[in-house]
């Protein structure tokens, strides 16, 4: 069995797996999110994070270029996620709802009680969408779709709710395979100029 440290050597080494942290970070750099940051900084979170999994790599469950594209494609969503809440809460002052305070009308409660049902929803983001909105999102979703060959349409639905390890396994590819025909979607994404895709694959 590898050591990490063997692990982690085969990582930094690995020409493939330098391709997929560079073109992860590129990705990211595009980003509204990453707009005052360096893609080579970005590459090199990416890295640094990545060599400290190493010692959660298992060569029975799949290959070291899998396991490497796993973790960096985790690690870019973890990152989008913090750079997100920390520009949402970007020089706002937090405040309790426990609080007491008097609205306008004189009627006294802790701040939370005095917040409404939509205003809270549009606060925290949880307002459910509008049935006319649902139908544009699934018509743009369809429109989309229609776009694809057929081999990467099947791998799209499948991975709205499978692991890139079960479609390949469903499909009898490598979890490799799986990963190539994802940057060909994403390169079909660019190539048709529906980048606003490109964040869910």
């Amino acid at each position: 069995m590898h050591s990490p440290e063997d692990v982690a050597k085969q990582l930094v080494k690995n020409a493939y797996v330098q391709k997929v942290v560079r073109r992860k970070a590129r990705q990211l750099a595009r980003l509204k999110e990453f707009k005052s940051e360096d893609p080579e900084d970005i590459e090199q979170d990416l890295f640094t994070h990545l060599v400290k999994q190493a010692g959660k790599y298992d060569p029975a469950v799949g290959s070291l270029e899998a396991f490497a594209g796993s973790v960096a494609e985790r690690e870019a969503i973890t990152l989008i996620r913090r750079k997100q809440a920390k520009q949402r809460g970007y020089g706002r002052r937090t405040l309790s709802l426990d609080a007491p305070v008097t609205d306008e009308n004189g009627k006294s409660g802790d701040r939370g009680s005095l917040i409404s049902e939509e205003d809270a929803s549009r606060r925290t983001g949880s307002r459910r969408c509008s049935a006319e909105g649902d139908r544009e999102a699934a018509q743009e979703i369809a429109a989309f779709l229609s776009h694809l060959p057929p081999d990467l349409r099947d791998i799209v639905e499948r991975r709205r709710s499978a692991s890139v390890r079960k479609i390949a396994s469903d499909l009898g590819l490598s979890p490799q395979t799986v990963y190539s025909r994802l940057d060909d979607l994403r390169k079909f994404i660019e190539a048709e100029d529906l980048e606003k895709y490109l964040r869910d694959f």
